[in-house]
């Protein structure tokens, strides 16, 4: 077994570069198919429920407000195949903080992206700053 340090080291974490130059980083990301496990009904009902469930499981989160949770719906009456949930953090806006949170859903058709871009995309549509919150480890 090599014990040479310089192989001890922890594994560098790209960043994901925004617009305004604030780097983010994911800590984790979760995809399955927004349909999953439904076997039929009408596909408007269906996606009316799903929007449901998540505006409820994001009030549950939220209610800590340690790690706020932020929906991305572009309102169209069916969903698309894929629901995304992405665990972030950046640097703080106040530097009393450790660093700043978010936790992005969205939904998608679109998944043969690289990571980094299939993210980016996501949070294009966001503006970090008033969605994050800042937080200690």
């Amino acid at each position: 077994m090599d014990t040479d340090k310089e192989h001890l080291q922890w594994p560098h974490e790209p960043a994901i570069l925004l617009g305004t130059g604030r780097e983010i980083q994911l800590e984790s990301l979760l995809i399955h198919r927004t349909y999953y496990g439904v076997l039929a009904g009408d596909p408007r009902r269906v996606s009316e429920m799903i929007r449901d469930g998540l505006k409820r499981d994001m009030r549950r989160s939220n209610a800590d407000a340690q790690n706020p949770h932020y929906a991305i719906d572009d309102g169209r009456p069916v969903l698309p195949a894929y629901s995304c949930t992405a665990e972030l953090h950046s640097d703080p806006a106040d530097p009393s903080y450790d660093l700043s949170v978010l936790t992005l859903h969205w939904f998608t058709n679109e998944i043969d992206l690289p990571v980094s871009e299939f993210v980016k995309a996501a949070l294009d549509q966001v503006i970090w700053e008033k969605l994050a919150k800042d937080g200690l480890f």
